[in-house]
């Protein structure tokens, strides 16, 4: 599978720029939500879900909010109007996806979606819900590092993370666990050395 996200890896290598010029800072939508969240609940599914997992592994031990990844139809019971949920579905159309957005939007939490289009796009646009739209023509793993960086920018312009991110990669290795496998960790740390992000380079273990 990896070695099959190849080229996608490449295009985004070329395409990423967070110096400034990150895909979400052209979005100003995001003023409602820069009340300080009380917990974070990250929505994919499907091959978008491995971002969530991602995410949730890097900030387990560095925010001091719970960060929860939820893949049912559901939201937890305790989901309100202090709770940060970003939905996201590569296609726009995932059921469970769709349905967390709306009972999100039910409890007024404080929402952003990411998707390429889709169903998810136009619930955003009907409801005034801030939406940020990837490039299509990937499948969803070859997408995640969108879904990966986007998810970091908007934890940066809310004002949970002041550097958007310096890994350590004995730190991220030890902590990750699972259903997180460590060629995902190793993935995702290239990634952020070709971003400039980490402070590690993981050439020579690859």
């Amino acid at each position: 599978i990896f070695l099959g996200q190849i080229k996608h890896i490449n295009e985004f290598e070329k395409k990423c720029n967070l110096c400034g010029n990150c895909i979400i800072d052209k979005y100003d939508g995001l003023c409602p939500i820069t009340r300080c969240p009380k917990n974070m609940l990250n929505g994919p599914c499907g091959g978008s879900a491995i971002s969530g997992d991602i995410i949730q592994t890097l900030f387990i031990n560095r925010l001091n909010i719970p960060i929860y990844v939820n893949r049912s139809y559901n939201l937890p019971k305790w989901a309100n109007k202090n709770t940060l949920v970003i939905t996201q579905s590569y296609s726009g159309n995932t059921e469970e996806t769709l349905s967390a957005f709306k009972q999100a939007y039910q409890k007024k939490c404080k929402t952003i979606s990411i998707s390429s289009g889709g169903k998810l796009k136009e619930y955003c646009q009907n409801r005034g819900i801030t939406h940020v739209k990837i490039p299509s023509g990937y499948v969803p793993r070859g997408a995640i590092a969108y879904f990966i960086f986007i998810s970091l920018k908007i934890l940066e312009k809310i004002g949970l993370t002041t550097n958007i991110l310096k890994i350590d990669i004995e730190e991220l290795i030890e902590i990750a666990e699972p259903p997180i496998p460590l060629k995902i960790i190793l993935f995702i740390l290239n990634i952020l050395s070709i971003c400039n992000l980490s402070t590690i380079s993981i050439a020579s273990f690859i």
